[in-house]
């Protein structure tokens, strides 16, 4: 069942498959800025795979404004944070979903806004931030949340070391953006959930290493999967630079499809 949803105002489509008796778990799908929630439908394919194994609810919001960007601090105004809460409330009373399996996946200032909900919202078990978890502050106060990153070394957009002058020591005005190192965010991360030791370092491909810690706090973990020479792209078979790594596999893996 796919239903478009909106208030007049605000709109988000609802992947969800038709299964009685069972909550499932969610998924909130994040567009990048300029972006639209068909797009992002489009190049992850998680909406219509949910579907298809009837094995978990997709919901991808449409950011609003003149650019259609998510109000992450220090970009644009608004309370996206409250708008994505109110739809989770949605799925659990409504729509079946498993208060316990809530997830955020998103691209570029997508990603911005899931990392921002990891940090902010005690509705979210995970998330998924792909080529932007640096595009968010630090959160090393907040409470344990598993965290998936993907990102490109060529990434120009979002350069994985950030930009001059905005690490977390430094940067402190909410109203400029935030563009810190990838690195530095996901290690903190991992002190956020009080890992224990340094992370696996797994060969995915020749051009892929998967950085993996497992042994974090309340069963959490954090995973930074990052491709040599990838650019700013959702990386999939077919739509990435060079097809080495399926992002959308890897959230379905991760999340959705474990018990």
């Amino acid at each position: 069942m796919v239903v478009q949803r909106t208030d007049g105002r605000r709109s988000y489509v609802v992947h969800r498959p038709d299964v009685v008796g069972s909550r499932l778990p969610l998924l909130v799908d994040l567009h990048g800025t300029t972006g639209t929630s068909a797009l992002q439908e489009a190049t992850t394919g998680l909406g219509a795979a949910g579907l298809a194994s009837k094995g978990w609810i997709t919901v991808t919001p449409q950011a609003i404004g003149p650019v259609s960007a998510w109000s992450v601090p220090g970009t644009v105004p608004g309370d996206d944070l409250n708008f994505v809460e109110e739809i989770v409330v949605d799925m659990v009373e409504n729509a079946c979903a498993d208060p316990d399996r809530v997830y955020a996946a998103g691209f570029s200032s997508g990603a911005a806004m899931a990392t921002w909900l990891g940090c902010e919202s005690t509705l979210f078990a995970g998330v998924a931030p792909v080529a932007g978890v640096n595009l968010a502050r630090v959160c090393e106060d907040a409470r344990p949340v598993s965290l998936l990153a993907f990102h490109g070394t060529g990434d120009m957009v979002v350069p994985m070391e950030g930009l001059d002058g905005w690490d977390g020591d430094r940067f402190d005005d909410l109203r400029l953006f935030y563009r810190g190192d990838a690195w530095a965010t996901v290690e903190s991360w991992a002190r956020r959930n009080d890992c224990a030791g340094e992370p696996l370092m797994i060969e995915q491909t020749p051009s892929t290493t998967r950085h993996e810690w497992n042994d974090c706090a309340d069963g959490t973990s954090v995973v930074f999967v990052v491709t040599d020479g990838a650019g700013h792209v959702w990386p999939r078979p077919g739509i990435d630079d060079d097809g080495s790594v399926d992002a959308s596999a890897e959230i379905r893996t991760r999340f959705l499809e474990s018990p």
